[in-house]
C-alpha cells in the first residue's frame, strides 16, 4: 500500500514536469529567432548544483551573450529550458564541454517578442520530457497496481 501511494506521487510529480516542460518547449518554439553575440563563456564546477545523474553532475556552462531585439540591445545568461523556470542544469563535465562547443559566434538564439529580454540559446529535449510522462504513466500503472 506504501509503495503504492509512493508510485502514485510519483506519477503526479512525472506529469506535472513534463506537462510544464512541454508547454514551455512549443511556447519558446513560437519565439523569434536571431542572431546573437557571445560576451563570454566557460565551463564551471558548482559544488551548489542541484541534480544531475551522479555525483560528477555538478558541472554547468556559464555564457553571457547580446543580442539586438527591435533596435535596443539586450544582454542575457540563460542557455537552456529549464532556466527560464528558475532552475539551472548541472551535467557530467564531458558534456557541459561538449555544450560548451556549440556555443560560438555568432549563435542563432529564442527571443520572447513579448518581453524580449527574455531568451534561451537552446529549445531542445523534448523527447526527454515526453520519456518523463511516459515514467510518469508507469508511476501510475505501479501505484493503481499495488493499491488495489
Amino acid at each position: 500500500m506504501l509503495v503504492g501511494i509512493f508510485a502514485l506521487l510519483i506519477s503526479i510529480v512525472c506529469f506535472w514536469a513534463s506537462h510544464k516542460l512541454i508547454r514551455l518547449y512549443f511556447k519558446v518554439k513560437k519565439w523569434s529567432r536571431i542572431e546573437a553575440q557571445i560576451i563570454s563563456k566557460e565551463v564551471i564546477y558548482d559544488a551548489n548544483l542541484i541534480g544531475g545523474s551522479s555525483a560528477g553532475s555538478k558541472y554547468t556552462v556559464k555564457t553571457e551573450y547580446q543580442y539586438e531585439f527591435e533596435d535596443k540591445t539586450y544582454t542575457n545568461n540563460k542557455v537552456m529550458l529549464a532556466e527560464l523556470l528558475g532552475g539551472r542544469f548541472a551535467t557530467l563535465e564531458w558534456q557541459a564541454k561538449k555544450i560548451a562547443d556549440r556555443i560560438a559566434n555568432p549563435i542563432k538564439i529564442y527571443v520572447n517578442p513579448q518581453n524580449p529580454q527574455e531568451s534561451v540559446i537552446f529549445c531542445e529535449g523534448i523527447t526527454l520530457y515526453f520519456f518523463i510522462a511516459l515514467m510518469g504513466f508507469v508511476a501510475f500503472l505501479i501505484g493503481l497496481v499495488n493499491i488495489i
